[in-house]
């Protein structure tokens, strides 16, 4: 336009050699400044990759706010369905960093979502759909062909896609913001999102012999595109775009990348960067000379010498002292040595590219200690929280990005359970005073239980009713615990209580049969059973005869106290009988033994009981205790079919001989 003065066309030197800017804002950096966004992405791109300190800045910033996922539902298999799907399929954290980056970097970040589809070929023919994994196919000019597996006709075929509820087949895809172009309606607000398919694309599927990778999982909308050479209009709900705020400009439709700020000092640093390789190329090492020096009085050599051959044999000597450091060498002159450069400490620009560094780190609003990691939090707090605030906003946005956007795309298409989505608090640092604090506060009931959770970190909701379920759970164990202490008091009890019937009925059982009076019941009177001159107990006859009082005791016996009775073998002490089962049969109310307790009485019975008294107690045993009579039986017969194998004993002696005698 006439009028206008273009800057880049005039040199920034006039015809004195002196620096005339036009502009007192304008400085030598502006030359290079990309005069088209696209440009821009491209110089953004090449910084993040090269530059040492903005790419670390970036990817700290882009990684330090992606924290752990929380999947807030009750049901299982839902938590489980979507975090195989977000965190094995999606991998969502790394695709949330690689968003950030793009979002830090070129300050805007698009993404969509590639759904799971299976492409079929259909045949014009007989209109027949051929799988297209199931099929031998080629794309050449822009269209499938194949030969029908039905018709068996070789020809162009159409694509059909069939979308598939294949979770672990959908994909994130992230758009390069070069390729994407805003259309922007200043008045509304509303956007569209236009992709332009690059050219290198395009020829890497127009070629047959390497397009099929590129082919098969293409979606038929970019093969049209392609074909026709047509750019894609994306779907409103399927696009997601994050953009870098900024102020409010003519064109407002893209965010502006942060490092564009940046730029005259990364110029700046990249100026002393050159310069600080030119030092140590030039200066670090320093250049040795040597030279012939004359003797004191004597002319100078080069009077009388010929200095070429002069050098020539000091050549040759550096030569032969590089191979073999002991070497003895002679000169006809004295030798000079002078060293030029090496001064390379004395030029270097280290302090001014930390100061330059120290500006690009600030203009990326991350303190200069952030690059590093050694930043404190009582070194800095204040910086610290204006960080902590500015990650908290990133993190914001990927949780929009999950709750708004993913997730909801997510259900619809895979007709998936309500749930919600969200990343953890994010916490800058750890300020321990503050929460040794906040403790302190809630021991003299100052401050909730929910502030102090809060300050730490946690979420109040949350613990509370995981500490329901801990209460429930413990009392639960103690209720176990306390029905096992129980049972086991039963048992103990009931082999005790058991133990102490057998114990009585034993003595009782032994006092009968000894005629003395029972342990624990008045003596009997003149008349009864168990008196003095009566019979005792039906079926308890004492061994020996020992059944009327003044009867001497048999020899060997013992009384229930302990003390010898003469003439009478003691019964064998009890055993206790195991804990009740199900299926034991234990003693009634009715006075029923159980099996084993018969056993052990039938035992101790042939025992105690001698031969010749054996029937007659069994007789009066029969009436009273019937059961433990048959056992006693079945022991005796027993016995009687195991001694009746062996041969009698003879009952005569056989002869002697006599002293004296001789047996003829």
């Amino acid at each position: 336009m006439a009028g206008e003065t273009d800057f880049r066309s005039q040199s920034r030197y006039n015809r004195f050699g002196l620096n005339v800017y036009p502009h007192p804002f304008f400085d030598p950096s502006n030359w290079y400044i990309p005069p088209t966004i696209k440009e821009l992405y491209r110089w953004c791109g090449y910084l993040f990759l090269t530059n040492p300190v903005i790419g670390p800045i970036v990817r700290k910033k882009a990684a330090y706010v992606v924290t752990d996922l929380i999947y807030e539902t009750d049901n299982a298999d839902t938590e489980k369905t979507y975090k195989d799907l977000l965190e094995k399929t999606l991998k969502i954290k790394e695709f949330e960093i690689e968003m950030l980056l793009d979002y830090e970097v070129y300050g805007n970040a698009y993404c969509s979502l590639v759904y799971p589809f299976e492409r079929y070929l259909v045949c014009p023919f007989c209109k027949y759909e051929n799988l297209l994994k199931n099929t031998e196919w080629t794309y050449e000019g822009g269209q499938f062909r194949a030969k029908c597996g039905n018709c068996q006709a070789k020809t162009a075929m159409e694509p059909k896609d069939k979308p598939i509820r294949n979770r672990s087949s959908v994909r994130l895809i992230r758009w390069f913001p070069q390729y994407i172009d805003v259309r922007y309606n200043v008045l509304t607000g509303a956007t569209d999102y236009i992709l332009r398919i690059p050219r290198w694309l395009k020829t890497r599927m127009e070629n047959p012999k390497i397009n099929k990778v590129y082919v098969r999982d293409t979606p038929k909308e970019f093969l049209d595109a392609i074909r026709e050479n047509n750019n894609i209009l994306f779907d409103q709900s399927n696009i997601f775009s994050l953009k870098h705020e900024s102020i409010s400009m003519e064109d407002s439709s893209i965010g502006i990348p942060p490092i564009l700020g940046v730029f005259k000092e990364v110029w700046l640093w990249q100026t002393y960067k050159r310069g600080q390789e030119a030092i140590a190329l030039d200066h670090a090492l320093p250049m040795t000379l040597l030279s012939p020096m004359p003797a004191p009085g004597a002319p100078s050599p080069h009077m009388s010498s010929d200095l070429n051959t002069w050098q020539g044999k000091m050549q040759s000597i550096i030569e032969k002292w590089r191979r073999d450091q002991n070497s003895l060498f002679t000169t006809p002159y004295p030798i000079q040595v002078s060293q030029i450069r090496g001064d390379a400490n004395a030029l270097s620009l280290h302090n001014d590219m930390e100061q330059s560094r120290t500006q690009i780190a600030g203009g990326m609003d991350v303190p200069p200690d952030f690059l590093y990691g050694n930043l404190t939090w009582t070194g800095g707090n204040v910086s610290l929280r204006v960080l902590e605030n500015l990650l908290i906003n990133r993190l914001a946005r990927i949780n929009s990005f999950l709750e708004d956007w993913l997730i909801p795309n997510l259900r619809r298409f895979f007709r998936l359970p309500k749930i919600k989505v969200r990343h953890s608090d994010f916490k800058m640092a750890d300020d321990i005073q503050q929460k040794q604090v906040a403790l302190n506060l809630r021991a003299t009931n100052t401050v909730s239980d929910q502030t102090v959770l809060e300050e730490l970190g946690f979420d109040y909701a949350k613990e509370q009713e995981r500490k329901k379920r801990e209460f429930d759970d413990r009392i639960r164990e103690m209720e176990k615990n306390q029905i096992a202490q129980a049972d086991i008091q039963a048992k103990t009890a009931w082999i005790q209580a058991q133990s102490q019937m057998q114990i009585q009925d034993w003595q009782t059982r032994y006092a009968q049969a000894a005629g003395m009076p029972v342990p624990g019941q008045p003596p009997a009177q003149p008349g009864q059973p168990g008196a003095a001159g009566q019979p005792g107990q039906p079926g308890m006859v004492p061994p020996n005869g020992a059944n009327t009082p003044g009867a001497p005791a048999a020899p060997g016996s013992v009384s229930p106290l302990g003390s010898p009775i003469t003439g009478m073998v003691p019964p064998e002490p009890p055993r206790l009988l195991p804990y009740p089962t199900e299926n034991a049969v234990q003693m009634s109310s009715t006075g029923i033994l159980s099996p084993e307790t018969v056993e052990l009485m039938a035992t101790h019975f042939m025992k105690t009981t001698p031969p010749d008294q054996l029937q007659t107690k069994l007789y009066f045993m029969k009436q009273s205790e019937p059961a433990l009579a048959a056992a006693i039986e079945r022991r005796v017969k027993t016995i009687q079919d195991s001694s009746s194998i062996f041969e009698p004993l003879p009952e005569q002696k056989p002869p002697r001989r006599g002293p004296g005698k001789a047996v003829i």
